[in-house]
C-alpha cells in the first residue's frame, strides 16, 4: 500500500489548490475528466491489489473527485481532504489512535514496554557497579583503583551504546509500521495488525539503512565543528581558540536543527511511496524546504509539547519511588518510562505522517488522489 509519487519536475508548484488543476495531479477542467493523463508507473493505496487511480495514469477517474464549489471538503477518515490547520493535524493524530487503538495504542504500548525492559537487563548491571565504585580514600588512588574505574565506566558505555542501538533499531520500525496505520486512516481505511505489518515489513531495510544515514547527516555538523574547534584551540591557545570552538558549536546547532527539517518527511516519503533510500531523502528533503518554518514549527512546538507531558507524568512518580528501594524506584521508572512512550511515540508518528500528506495536498493535489482512493477503498 503506497500513496503514489508526486508528478515531474515540468509541472509548477500550486500552494493550497485543493482540486485538480495544471500540477498534473488531475487533468484541469478543461480538458475534462477521464482523458489521459501524465504516465506514471502504477502505484497502490487503498485496498490490496487496487490501484490509485488508474494503472499508470493520473486523473483518470471518469467523474470529478476533488471538492466541489460551496461544498466542504470530504473527510473520509481523520482529516479533511484539504491543506491542514495545526489543530486539523493534531486532531486527526488523537483520530489515528483512536480509530486504532490495537495498533496505534496496544501495539505501542507492548513494544515500548519490552522495549524499556530489554534496556534496563542491558544497563542496569554496568551503571550500578559504575555508581557503587567509590575508593577508599581519593588522595591515594591506586593503579588497581584507576583500573577499575575505567573498567566500570566501559562497560557502562558499552551497555548503554548497545541498549540506545536495540531502542533506535525498534523504534524506528514501530514508527514506519504506525505511520502505515496513519496514512489508511486518511481514506478511512483502518488495518488490523497483520494488515499493518504485511504492508510496512517489505520496507523495514530500507527504513534502517535511511535512518542511519539521516543520524549520520544530522550529527556531523557538530561532529566536525568539534574537531575544527579542538585544531582552533591547539592552534591559537587559550581564549581565541574557546571562543572560536564556541561559534562553531553554534553554527553547528543551527545546521542540524536544519538537516533535521528537511529530512524529517523522508521516512514518510519511503514508507508511503515505496521508495528507495535515496529517492525518499530526496523527497523528504523538497518537501520540507518548500514550507522550512511551517515544519519545524510543527515539529518543534509538537516536541514541546511531548517534553512537558513526559515532564508531568515522569517527574512526580520518580522523585516519589527514589523514596523507596533502587529496586522499587527502577520498575516505577521503567513502568512510568513505557506508559508515556505508549502515547507519545504513536502521535508524534501520526503528525510526520500528516505533515507529509499535508505538503503534498498543499503542492501536489494528494487530495484528489485520496478521494478516489478513499471511494475505490469504501472509505
Amino acid at each position: 500500500m503506497s500513496i503514489p509519487p508526486p508528478p515531474g519536475p515540468d509541472h509548477p508548484d500550486r500552494p493550497g489548490a485543493t482540486g485538480p488543476d495544471q500540477s498534473g495531479w488531475g487533468v484541469p477542467p478543461s480538458a475534462g475528466y477521464g482523458q489521459q493523463g501524465r504516465q506514471e508507473p502504477p502505484n497502490q493505496y487503498g485496498q490490496p491489489g487496487q490501484q490509485y487511480g488508474q494503472p499508470g495514469q493520473y486523473g483518470q477517474y471518469g467523474t470529478p473527485t476533488g471538492p466541489q464549489p460551496g461544498l466542504p471538503p470530504p473527510a473520509p477518515g481523520i482529516i479533511p481532504l484539504r491543506p491542514l490547520r495545526l489543530g486539523d493535524i493534531y486532531e486527526g493524530a488523537f483520530k489515528a489512535i483512536r480509530t486504532n487503538p490495537v495498533v496505534m495504542f496496544v501495539l505501542s504500548g507492548i513494544v515500548v514496554t519490552l522495549l524499556a525492559i530489554v534496556s534496563y537487563a542491558l544497563t542496569a548491571g554496568s551503571l550500578a557497579e559504575l555508581q557503587s565504585w567509590t575508593p577508599s580514600d581519593p588522595e591515594s588512588l591506586t593503579q588497581e583503583d584507576l583500573d577499575a574505574m575505567v573498567s566500570s565506566l566501559s562497560s557502562a558505555l558499552a551497555s548503554t551504546g548497545l541498549g540506545a542501538l536495540v531502542s533506535m533499531v525498534v523504534t524506528t520500525l514501530l514508527t514506519g509500521l504506525l505511520m502505515q496505520t496513519v496514512s489508511q486512516a486518511v481514506i478511512g481505511r483502518k488495518l488490523s495488525l497483520a494488515e499493518a505489518w504485511r504492508e510496512s515489513a517489505p520496507m523495514f531495510v530500507r527504513l534502517l539503512g535511511l535512518t542511519v544515514l539521516v543520524t549520520l547527516i544530522i550529527v556531523a555538523p557538530i561532529v566536525l565543528a568539534v574537531l575544527l574547534g579542538m585544531l582552533a584551540i591547539a592552534g591559537l591557545g587559550g581564549m581565541a581558540g574557546a571562543a572560536i570552538l564556541l561559534l562553531l558549536v553554534l553554527l553547528a546547532l543551527a545546521a542540524m536543527l536544519f538537516l533535521m527539517t528537511v529530512t524529517l518527511l523522508a521516512t514518510p516519503a519511503l514508507m508511503l511511496e515505496r521508495a528507495g533510500i535515496g529517492s525518499a531523502l530526496r523527497r523528504g528533503w523538497r518537501l520540507g524546504l518548500r514550507a522550512f518554518w511551517r515544519v519545524l514549527g510543527i515539529y518543534l512546538l509538537t516536541s514541546i509539547i511531548i517534553m512537558v507531558v513526559v515532564g508531568m507524568i515522569s517527574t512526580p512518580g520518580a522523585t516519589l519511588a527514589a523514596l523507596a528501594s533502587p529496586t522499587v524506584a527502577m520498575v516505577v521508572t521503567v513502568a512510568l518510562s513505557a506508559i508515556v512512550d505508549a502515547f507519545t511515540t504513536p502521535f508524534l508518528a501520526s503528525v510526520v505522517a500528516l505533515l507529509y500528506i499535508d505538503q503534498r495536498i498543499r503542492y501536489e493535489g494528494l487530495d484528489v488522489e485520496l478521494a478516489a482512493a478513499s471511494r475505490s477503498s469504501g472509505g
